[in-house]
């Protein structure tokens, strides 16, 4: 067993005793330090790998008055140490090849960086804007670390098995809570969980919060409250969301020639595990989100289309149209067996339709929170044409709502993560992430449609899509963990390497 290994078994099993209250906080203080040892001393590709493997169960540290800073803030800095210290003595092998998107990543990620800056000016919490564009400074610089890792030949497959072992993780956590609720009831569960479970991962003010108000249950007439699992996040939102960003890792494992047929059932149970997260978070966003998807993917499968439209072939592959499309059907498919597992771990009578019910309620206006998301668009957008050019400033959208920046940790957003952009970094915010979004999406499926082998890039680019389409209803592609997942795929799928060429292939009829 590897030292990388045994690390992170470390984790989980410290994080377990720490949450059913034999050890104290404190204890993962230790795991963290010995964490921060082994990427010091060990070469980056292990260090990484450990970081990406433990990244969603990374503890919040209790370091003096504050007890909510997260041991990546700590990690990340490391391993851009590791990257320093490994680079090259040539000078010319010290960056990895220039391709225009690349190119163009780089130059959108500094103009991001330089209108998040100017907005810090502008905020009326200067020292949260700070904070946020400190997050955006050691998120962007793990996305750095990874991609000069691949440009100086590192092994893509390493660290995208490590991603997955996370996915795991996250997975089997999330169904763990159908068993606890089965076992302990939803009240006894609720209070398990935000008394010990989330101080450990996000402090103690989060879990005050969430001992009161969360989205963890989904409330419908005429029926007892359910579960919406959420796993090791805060809300069942987030886990939608790096569900969703993850399905490209576990499909390139599911449709890889080199792995055996048994290995390949694995990767299918897995692909079936996480579209069933999906729809057991109870997140109706997601749902009718993975609609335009499936479209596109139908849309893109008929020859036809390529005889009208030749340059298509360079965009898009039939079989990986064809993936996309029959993992989104399987997606629908699974709509029943979500619900009887919802059913099953009820101690209550509970309609085996519940699902239904709830997707009954995507169009229905009169709906609570259908009624805030209206009202709060509605206020964001007079508060744009009040402030177009830089928004608010960074962090400072609570702001538009009347309250302190502060709350942003309690859910206080715009439920519109185009909207929110908008409100904080202005029309120039706004239009530089647009463009970074659309550099990744042509440049993935480009890459899709001419590699022999279904690569990463050309499901990120359709899962993307899925990803952009559900933050029309929500911010949470902006969840640290979210976040620091969606970065890192990006540059596994899109970042050249500095040793091994891609080599182009014909198209997959």
């Amino acid at each position: 067993m590897s030292s990388r290994t045994v690390l992170l078994t470390l984790l989980v099993i410290t994080s377990a005793i720490v949450a059913l209250g034999v050890l104290p906080r404190e204890a993962l203080l230790i795991w963290t330090g010995l964490a921060l040892f082994f990427v010091a001393c060990s070469p980056l590709e292990e260090g990484l790998a450990l970081f990406l493997a433990s990244m969603p169960i990374l503890p919040a540290l209790t370091l003096g008055p504050s007890d909510n800073l997260n041991a990546w803030i700590f990690l990340i800095p490391v391993l851009g140490l590791r990257a320093w210290l490994e680079r090259p003595a040539r000078p010319s092998n010290r960056m990895s090849p220039d391709t225009p998107a690349t190119k163009h990543l780089v130059i959108g990620a500094h103009l991001l960086l330089g209108v998040a800056a100017l907005s810090v000016l502008i905020a009326t919490d200067r020292t949260f804007a700070l904070e946020r564009l400190l997050f955006l400074v050691l998120t962007l610089l793990l996305a750095a670390i990874v991609g000069t890792h691949i440009g100086r030949g590192g092994k893509r497959e390493v660290l995208t098995r490590a991603l997955c072992t996370g996915i795991v993780i996250v997975v089997l956590i999330g169904f763990l809570q159908l068993v606890l609720v089965k076992a302990l009831g939803l009240n006894t569960f609720w209070s398990f969980w935000a008394l010990s479970v989330i101080p450990m991962l996000f402090g103690e003010a989060l879990s005050q919060v969430l001992l009161v108000s969360n989205s963890w249950f989904n409330f419908l007439p005429a029926t007892p409250p359910t579960l919406r699992i959420f796993s090791v996040f805060p809300d069942s939102h987030s886990f939608a969301m790096w569900l969703i960003l993850s399905i490209p890792l576990v499909l390139l494992g599911a449709t890889s020639t080199a792995a055996r047929a048994r290995q390949r059932w694995r990767w299918w149970a897995l692909v079936i595990a996480v579209l069933l997260g999906i729809i057991l978070s109870g997140s109706r966003g997601t749902w009718i989100s993975a609609l335009p998807v499936l479209a596109a993917a139908l849309v893109f499968l008929p020859q036809t289309l390529r005889r009208w439209w030749p340059t298509l072939s360079q965009y898009i592959s039939r079989l990986h149209a064809g993936i996309v499309a029959a993992t989104i059907v399987l997606f629908f498919a699974l709509f029943p067996a979500a619900s009887l597992l919802l059913k099953l771990a009820s101690n209550q009578r509970t309609s085996s339709e519940i699902i239904y019910e709830r997707a009954l309620t995507i169009t229905d206006i009169s709906e609570i929170s259908n009624q805030g998301r209206l009202r709060i668009w509605k206020t964001t957008l007079a508060a744009i044409v009040h402030r177009p050019l830089l928004g608010v400033g960074l962090g400072n959208y609570p702001l538009i709502l009347e309250q302190s920046p502060r709350e942003s940790k309690k859910g206080s957003s715009a439920h519109n993560l185009y909207l929110q952009l908008t409100a904080e970094l202005g029309i120039a915010g706004l239009g530089v992430f647009l463009w970074l979004g659309w550099t990744t999406l042509r440049e993935s499926l480009r890459l899709g449609a001419t590699m022999l082998q279904p690569p990463l890039a050309s499901f990120v680019g359709a899962f993307l899509f899925w990803a952009a389409g559900y933050s029309m209803f929500d911010v949470v592609l902006l969840q640290s963990r979210v976040w620091l997942l969606a970065l890192t795929v990006i540059m596994l799928a899109l970042w050249p390497s500095g040793k091994h060429e891609l080599q182009p292939a014909t198209e997959h009829q």
